[in-house]
């Protein structure tokens, strides 16, 4: 089987030297080319035309955006996989939507994480690295709470009428639908809105707007 050719760009020689390594490790891998600077790193790519572009984020003037660009444009098919020491989630996942498709954390070990790296990005998946997987999925949290998903018309009957106070039997009566049913609603109102109880989650949903407090008399 041909080895998957792989590029190494940064601009300190120990790194170059230690990831090189041990990619070489592993006959599946062979590295075909080697850049310490931006300019350098997209010649070596043109000419080489790798499947794996790996490359450190601290290069002296250059923009990793613009990185990810020319090197979508120089190579579509290349996997970008980049190593830096990014712990803003948020700016993982938008390089990610950049087009990067890897992402590993100078603090996480690289002797145990580069070749599952190489061997996921190979196969068309993407990786990230334990401490950037963990940034990333916060979030990503935190954008699915930004932007909930729509209740569909069946939830918001069932959040009605728990606001209004129907126990589950009751609102089964109502909507002439069986308690199962019910129960698996309410489940799903209290994933969407984060909420443990009942309680909780009438509060939640008045915050927010979606029913109207009942008002005591």
């Amino acid at each position: 089987m041909e080895s998957i050719r792989v590029i190494v760009a940064d601009d300190s020689d120990l790194m170059i030297t230690g990831v090189r390594s041990l990619i070489e490790k592993d006959y599946r891998f062979r590295v075909v080319g080697l850049a310490r600077c931006t300019d350098s790193l997209v010649d070596v790519v043109r000419h080489r035309q790798p499947q794996i572009v790996l490359w450190g984020a601290g290069f002296h003037h250059s923009d990793t955006l613009t990185t990810i660009e020319q090197l979508r444009t120089i190579a579509p098919d290349a996997k970008r996989l980049m190593v830096g020491s990014l712990t803003d989630g948020i700016l993982i996942r938008d390089l990610m939507r950049l087009g990067l498709d890897g992402y590993l954390h100078k603090g996480d070990d690289l002797t145990l994480c580069l070749l599952d790296a190489l061997v996921a990005m190979s196969n068309g998946k993407v990786y990230l690295s334990t401490t950037a997987r963990s940034a990333y999925r916060t979030a990503v949290e935190c954008d699915n709470r930004a932007k909930p998903s729509p209740l569909t018309a069946e939830m918001r009957d069932v959040l009605r009428l728990l606001a209004a106070g129907l126990s589950v039997h009751e609102i089964a009566n109502k909507l002439g639908i069986g308690k199962k049913r019910v129960y698996r609603l309410r489940s799903r109102l209290k994933s969407r809105f984060d909420a443990k109880t009942n309680e909780h989650l009438i509060q939640r949903a008045v915050s927010e707007g979606f029913v109207t407090p009942v008002s005591s008399s």
